[in-house]
């Protein structure tokens, strides 16, 4: 055994003999917050292949408005002058469509901003219509009277509606081809829709199911029951159904958005306590991880609640709290 008085030394000397102790990989997506100066409360709800995230913004009392973010700058379309107004969707030209209520405490109408101009896209005889969508031809979808509905060149068309049930679309791909979901009187049916055919999803076994996005492959993600009755994340492809799981401890998952590369985003829960966790399921692994470690959130002052779009750069948008109060977040990949 070495005497005390010639440790010091034998342990130097090793050292100078091993390699450099790397230096602790840094995390794989780096944190922004993307916040409208002087607003009190920032939401996000879709993101382009350009990076063009859409939001709205509180700015005092019950007013919302919409806007455009692009690598910190901010677009602001014009509100038609009312109180509440609320993106849902971005297309790759960065315009927008969602829901706005021309009076206070009235009737919600749906609106898109294409080429700088806001526009109401109609309804199916009714005064309540919501928009939902926007394609890459700039075809607005929305709902009304419990229909499906297409806004076009000042032209309304009905998508029609599944027996039983309000119909939503939530997404369009570039083939034309829509998905979304039926509300029913005791369950919601998810579906998918090409001009030749329209398709029921199955469930996980349960009863229920949401169809939140699709890819240019055809690649649908989305929120279905189980048997056990609880909702888990799901990806459709090819006719088969893949229960994604929940997050370690979680017992309920939800896919929101799928980029072309098959990743998957969403959020899952981790029991009562600690509320709802990011997620992204890479399509190499199939594995959900939580967006919280992959970001190393915690240090930062971050909690990655909901992760809502992912582009096919791998940017993803989302909510969450900072600091203890609500912010929204804009992850990006590093190099």
């Amino acid at each position: 055994m070495l005497k005390p008085l010639f440790g010091g030394l034998v342990v130097s000397s090793l050292a100078l003999l091993e390699p450099m102790a790397a230096a602790a990989a840094p995390a794989p997506y780096s944190i922004s917050e993307i916040t409208v100066p002087g607003s009190p409360r920032t939401i996000v709800s879709a993101l382009n292949e350009r990076g063009q995230v859409a939001g709205s913004y509180f700015y005092g009392d019950i007013h919302w408005a919409p806007f455009v973010y692009h690598q910190g700058s901010f677009t602001y379309p014009d509100n038609l002058g009312t109180d509440v107004m609320q993106s849902a969707g971005i297309n790759e030209a960065g315009h927008i469509v969602g829901t706005y209520y021309p009076t206070p405490g009235g009737r919600p109408r749906g609106f898109a901003w294409i080429k700088g101009a806001t526009r109401d896209i109609g309804d199916l005889d009714s005064t309540d219509a919501f928009g939902t969508a926007i394609d890459q031809r700039d075809i607005a979808y929305g709902e009304s009277n419990g229909h499906a509905f297409a806004s076009f060149g000042g032209h309304v068309l009905d998508l029609g509606a599944w027996p039983d049930g309000d119909t939503v679309i939530t997404k369009v791909n570039a083939a034309g081809v829509a998905v979304g979901y039926i509300r029913g009187y005791d369950t919601i049916q998810a579906f998918m829709a090409t001009p030749w055919s329209h398709t029921i999803l199955p469930t996980l076994g349960g009863e229920s199911a949401f169809a939140l996005d699709i890819n240019e492959q055809g690649v649908v993600c989305g929120e279905a029951d189980t048997r056990k009755g609880l909702s888990h994340a799901y990806r459709y492809q090819d006719g088969a159904m893949t229960d994604l799981g929940t997050l370690s401890g979680g017992r309920t998952s939800r896919a929101r958005a799928v980029n072309n590369a098959g990743d998957i985003v969403g959020n899952s829960n981790s029991g009562t306590a600690r509320g709802q966790r990011a997620m992204i399921v890479r399509h190499e692994s199939g594995v959900m991880e939580d967006l919280n470690t992959l970001a190393n959130a915690k240090p930062q002052g971050w909690k990655l609640e909901y992760a809502l779009d992912i582009n096919d750069r791998g940017e993803i948008i989302g909510s969450g709290h900072r600091a203890g109060r609500p912010a929204v977040f804009l992850l990006t990949p590093r190099p």
